[in-house]
């Protein structure tokens, strides 16, 4: 069940590879991952505090530095997750091939990441004494949503939680004509006839009607809409959307994150709030 679960997570949370980083910290405390190089075919190994702070660069962090460190905290626990199930690479933890395990960035690191990876350097969250796929997104709605609903598989640390945030990331108004062109949804099935099923947070799982059926996913997608958060209805002639939040909303909303820091959280508390059945391992 786990190795399901990460051989999508790694697709979909794009995870970097930094081959020729620097390591930033002393030799005793550096930990390594082992990288497959998708050109050669060979492994290398990768000092884990690089990586960590490579893939803060390529995220739109929030300036809190406590929100950050929380993000340096869920880099470094699902790194450490492929390195301990090697999901996807038998041979290694992760692999630089961009359109696999993600892109990487290589240099001008920023002295903001460098320091939220230094400050948490070790910090881990794990369940049942083992790392914790920690997932994150950009922003969300009234609720996180559950690692069952988007990925098929439940782990009690990707359970729904009750978010900070409830803010409409985009509307979209569509003649009923319109929005069934837009999905391939055949023109005779009118507006009234379509069935939206949702998850307990809000997430639409599936679009049906009598002949066919879409997932939140791909009407998301054919839509061009940044979530599968969605509320839909048709009203008169018209089909009428709200989307909330960026991603796939699972795990901690880095916008929450921020919310969370500016009421003073640390970054100890921003995690327990959105994983609060993993444990902080310290």
């Amino acid at each position: 069940m786990k190795n399901y679960l990460l051989s999508f997570f790694v697709l979909s949370a794009a995870l970097l590879i930094l081959p020729k980083a620097p390591a930033l910290f002393p030799e005793e405390e550096v930990r390594f991952l082992t990288v497959l190089d998708a050109d050669s075919g060979e492994t290398y190994s990768l000092p884990l505090e690089d990586y960590v702070i490579g893939r803060l660069e390529t995220l739109s962090l929030p300036p809190e530095e406590e929100a950050r460190k929380a993000a340096a905290v869920a880099v470094r626990s699902m790194a450490l997750y492929c390195m301990e199930f090697r999901p996807v690479h038998q041979e290694a933890a992760l692999c630089n091939a961009p359109a696999c395990c993600g892109g990487f960035a290589e240099a001008g690191f920023s002295q903001e990441n460098i320091a939220a990876a230094g400050k948490t350097a070790g910090v881990v969250m794990t369940h049942l004494g083992e790392p914790a796929a920690l997932l994150f997104h950009e922003s969300g709605g009234k609720y996180t949503v559950s690692s069952e609903s988007v990925f098929g598989v439940s782990l009690p640390y990707l359970a729904m939680v009750k978010n900070v945030e409830e803010g409409v990331t985009r509307e979209l108004v569509l003649t009923e004509e319109a929005f069934l062109a837009r999905l391939g949804i055949p023109p005779e099935v009118s507006g009234e006839e379509l069935f939206w099923a949702y998850d307990r947070s809000g997430y639409l799982l599936r679009l049906e009607w009598e002949s066919g059926s879409l997932t939140g996913k791909e009407v998301a997608s054919l839509l061009s809409l940044p979530s599968a958060c969605i509320e839909g209805e048709t009203v008169g002639s018209e089909v009428r959307i709200l989307c909330h939040g960026r991603g796939h909303g699972v795990g901690m909303s880095l916008n929450g994150a921020s919310i969370l820091a500016r009421e003073g959280k640390d970054y100890t508390e921003i995690l327990a709030f959105y994983f609060p059945k993993g444990e902080l391992k310290i």
